[in-house]
Formats: structure tokens, sequence, C-alpha cells
């Protein structure tokens, strides 16, 4: 089977990039308030900031850190 490439990298790149613009950062990495509530009941001091991070890079662009 061939391969063959659906989105352009500019396309892949406006879907699942990270947004490095302040405006987009808030709209996709702000947490609700029961997210917030999820990191803090679950989580220890040491790592929560990681949990939080991987929680909204899970939402967009929907892949965990490496």
């Amino acid at each position: 089977m061939a391969y063959r490439q659906l989105l352009t990298d500019d396309e892949r790149h406006a879907l699942l990039g990270i947004p490095i613009d302040p405006d987009g950062m808030a709209r996709r990495f702000t947490l609700s308030r029961s997210d917030q509530y999820l990191v803090a009941a679950r989580r220890r001091d040491a790592n929560r900031i990681g949990f939080a991070v991987q929680l909204a890079l899970l939402r967009h662009p929907g892949m965990a850190l490496a």
C-alpha cells in the first residue's frame, strides 16, 4: 500500500502543534476548576505541574510528552 500524506507540514502544525502565542496557549492550556481539583487531589506537590502539563497536552494536541 502506498504511503500518502493527508496533511501538509503547515496544516499538521496548525492542527497539532503547540501554540506559542499567549492567546493560543491560554485557550488550549487553561485548566478548568474540575481539572484543578483533580490535580490537587491526586498528586503531591513535587509532581503537580508535570501532571497538569500532561493533562493539557493529552487534550491538545492529543499526545503525551515522551
